[in-house]
């Protein structure tokens, strides 16, 4: 990833190459970190609000003090690198080296978004589903920790097998999400569901935004497990997240999704873009 020569960190704007953390910290000894993806649309950072309301909360959870953020930060990274469209990631990590000394640090860094192949959008993308399963009971469960190898793992297992995505299991063998996105399918009543929470998956911004556009559109949509055996009868299926948005997907393993892009997913995708 080519990330803009500035950011900011701890509130004050650096040359992202001086970025480092000390090797015996808990962040690079443990990955003992959090952070959020989000896009800018214009300049303006989308959804905001609700990113650093699940940092803080994930913060207090593991007892690390959560900064303050605004947007006025965000602007001026955007500024100093003259970029209006961007990826921006937030990074909160744990500096010290024992539980008692941890202290927070947070960065904002920032690259050009450059966007998806249109053919995503059009065609729709092909996920697998990973050999590898997560509790529901596991400590990182529920938060965007930077503990992220199981996720590296199932992402490379997807693209050596030729798909852009891999899905994970539950310790119960349930579908729970994507490795970088959250799943949702249309179903054989018509209903679009997408796994609970309680299954063990990270409650996505863009996942709670599309359940709330589903609602509004008079959309039957619930939260209901999703077992590998109904992977095959999907009507429609898109995943989700904040850089994607809402892709269609017309393959999981060696089933092929019945209509790709259906009419529910086109409905909110456009739905969503009106949103920014």
């Amino acid at each position: 990833m080519n990330w803009a020569p500035t950011a900011w960190r701890d509130g004050a704007l650096v040359p992202t190459e001086t970025l480092t953390l000390p090797a015996m910290s808990f962040a690079a000894l443990y990955g003992f970190s959090l952070f959020e993806t989000l896009r800018t649309y214009g300049g303006r950072p989308f959804l905001l609000d609700k990113h650093v309301v699940r940092m803080k909360s994930g913060a207090e959870e593991l007892r690390l003090g959560a900064p303050e953020l605004s947007e006025s930060v965000i602007s001026a990274v955007l500024g100093a690198n003259n970029l209006s469209d961007a990826a921006v990631r937030m990074t909160l990590v744990a500096m010290g080296d024992d539980w008692d000394d941890l202290r927070p640090s947070l960065t904002v860094a920032v690259r050009a978004f450059e966007g998806y192949p249109e053919e995503w959008y059009r065609d729709g993308i092909d996920l697998v589903v990973a050999p590898w399963r997560r509790c529901a009971q596991d400590a990182t469960v529920g938060l965007k920790s930077g503990n992220y190898l199981t996720c590296l793992r199932a992402r490379e297992f997807a693209h050596r097998a030729g798909a852009q995505e891999a899905l994970l299991r539950n310790c119960a063998g349930q579908v729970t999400e994507g490795a970088v996105t959250n799943l949702f399918a249309v179903v054989a009543d018509g209903t679009l569901v997408t796994p609970p929470v309680e299954d063990g998956l990270l409650p996505g911004v863009t996942r709670a935004v599309v359940l709330n556009l589903a609602r509004e559109a008079g959309i039957r949509a619930a939260e209901r497990s999703i077992a590998p055996e109904d992977l095959g009868a999907f009507r429609e299926a898109f995943v989700t997240n904040s850089l994607m948005e809402i892709v269609p997907v017309r393959r999981i393993g060696d089933r092929p999704v019945a209509t790709c892009p259906g009419e529910t997913t086109r409905l909110l995708a456009e739905a969503y873009s009106q949103l920014h």
